[in-house]
């Protein structure tokens, strides 16, 4: 009997899972559908600079001694475009769209009766670089991935020895620094503090307004302002120091050092204090470094001179 009634329980379970499983009627109900990638580029959001192809096809971002790097930027209602060395600013009438296009409908300052379309055209999804007119321009904010050259000046295009001795016109402009202030130190880098320092480089780097560290370099590392320790030795650009000890002090280690010139042996004190809790970023002196071991993490800016590379269109 009890055999029966287990036959007649697993027919009865097996024919309530069956109609469970019947194919449910077609309903008008939407069928869920993948979302379409939009456009996420607004070029109001950020500076573009202009970027140029070299004669080996590479696209980088030129800076020259006599000119600024061309850039469009906007500001509030209006935009601002400097082509170098010359620059103008547009009062935007109205903005229009067509396809990928964003176009701006505008005029210059103090000169309402000319009427020009400035077509800003996004090359990807994410607005990393924009056709405008018949150039190409990087969102500030990526120009991390182009290389950084700085073309020197022509009167030293004959001898490659001769670097350019002005300084470049980008650099000039100390307000535009301004716009990302310099961040607080984020940490105490302790394990590296505690760590080995017979074989460390520092190179010197520069907060930029973008929100970034920046290494300027003539393609040679070693002609960048530095801190080299090789075992007892601190070397700088213009002194060699000998190192008596050094002792962690908080978040700095603390160089006791003489210098090999000096005949007095006079003791001076260095202190490399970290900003960081990777060691990335360190302050000797009131200027930055970067660790050498972290030089990915800055931007490197290489400067080239003119029989290097020719520009292209």
């Amino acid at each position: 009997m009890n055999r029966r009634h287990i036959l007649w329980g697993v027919l009865l379970g097996c024919s309530l899972l069956c109609l469970g499983m019947r194919p449910r009627p077609l309903t008008t109900e939407s069928i869920p559908q993948r979302s379409r990638v939009k456009i996420q580029a607004q070029p109001w959001k950020s500076r573009l600079y202009r970027l140029q192809r070299d004669s080996t096809g590479q696209y980088a971002i030129y800076d020259y001694c006599d000119a600024r790097i061309a850039v469009y930027q906007f500001k509030g209602a209006q935009l601002y475009h400097d082509w170098g060395m010359d620059e103008l600013t547009y009062v935007i009438r109205r903005t229009e769209t067509e396809g990928r296009s964003y176009i701006f409908v505008a005029s210059p300052v103090g000169s309402p009766e000319y009427v020009e379309r400035i077509r800003f055209t996004p090359l990807d999804s994410l607005g990393i670089e924009w056709q405008v007119g018949e150039e190409r321009f990087v969102d500030a904010r990526f120009r991390a991935r182009f290389p950084f050259k700085h073309y020197p000046c022509y009167h030293d295009a004959e001898d490659s020895s001769e670097l350019c001795g002005r300084r470049p016109a980008s650099w000039q402009e100390r307000e535009e620094y301004d716009e990302f202030p310099e961040p607080e130190p984020q940490g105490v880098a302790t394990q590296v503090l505690a760590g080995d320092w017979t074989h460390k480089t520092f190179l010197f780097v520069e907060w930029e307004e973008v929100g970034q560290y920046a290494l300027r370099t003539y393609q040679d590392l070693n002609r960048c302002a530095s801190y080299r320790l090789r075992g007892n030795r601190l070397i700088t650009q213009e002194d060699k120091y000998v190192i008596l000890g050094s002792e962690v002090v908080g978040p700095s280690r603390v160089f006791t050092v003489y210098n090999e010139a000096d005949t007095t042996r006079q003791p001076k004190r260095i202190t490399f204090s970290s900003r960081d809790s990777f060691g990335v970023i360190w302050d000797v002196n009131g200027k930055r470094y970067v660790d050498s071991l972290h030089l990915g993490k800055v931007y490197v800016k290489r400067y080239v001179l003119p029989h290097q590379y020719e520009l292209r269109d």
